[in-house]
């Protein structure tokens, strides 16, 4: 992990220094309508939060990239309990500015798994360290500074991991001769409305 965000630090740091004319950092902080679809059933929305920090570089007048580090907190809700993960959430959004003021924003999401608990229960064990995901949003940004964005967030693969289980074998009489072990796949993806205020600098 350090590696990875020695590597991040090292290319943001080159952008800035080759586009410091259309380069600007910001902080931002949002509301997180979080669920979970797949093999899970009878749940709901949990509200969550995301808080960091981005680096926007001009590519042009209409593109920029904006590569983002974020803390933010997903999951569901279910009967009688809430399965919460927190996530360090690196987004790299190619965005298109229709104007000064309004753009549109699509990119890939690697999250880093920080923690997992259902009820209290810590089961980070269980889900996979990373999780990668697929953005889309835009905002609009206010003459102060201030953008308010709108991001849809999932996951495009499952984020759990996989799991064994033991199973009786039969014989060709139908009767139980031993037991096998076996592997099962658990399909979950995270699906999150971000809403978020940021401020550029």
């Amino acid at each position: 992990m350090k590696k990875l965000f020695m590597v991040a630090a090292m290319s943001l740091g080159l952008i800035a220094a080759t586009n410091a004319q259309e380069t600007y950092f910001g902080a931002k902080t949002g509301l997180n309508l979080a669920n979970v679809t797949g093999d899970v059933e009878e749940n709901s929305m949990l509200i969550g939060f995301s808080v960091g920090g981005f680096v926007s570089v001009g590519i042009s007048d209409a593109f920029s990239l904006q590569p983002e580090l974020l803390y933010s907190t997903r999951g569901t809700s279910y009967d009688g309990g809430n399965f919460v993960t927190s996530y360090l959430d690196i987004p790299i959004l190619a965005k298109y500015n229709f104007s000064d003021e309004v753009h549109a924003e699509l990119g890939p999401q690697i999250g880093l798994l920080m923690g997992a608990s259902a009820d209290g229960t810590d089961v980070k064990d269980g889900y996979k360290s990373m999780d990668l995901g697929l953005a889309i949003g835009g905002g609009y940004t206010l003459e102060s500074g201030i953008d308010i964005s709108l991001r849809y967030v999932t996951s495009l693969s499952s984020f759990a991991e996989d799991f064994e289980s033991t199973e009786i074998t039969y014989d060709a009489a139908g009767m139980p001769n031993g037991t096998k072990v076996v592997t099962k796949e658990v399909d979950l993806k995270h699906s999150v409305i971000q809403i978020a205020v940021g401020y550029k600098f």
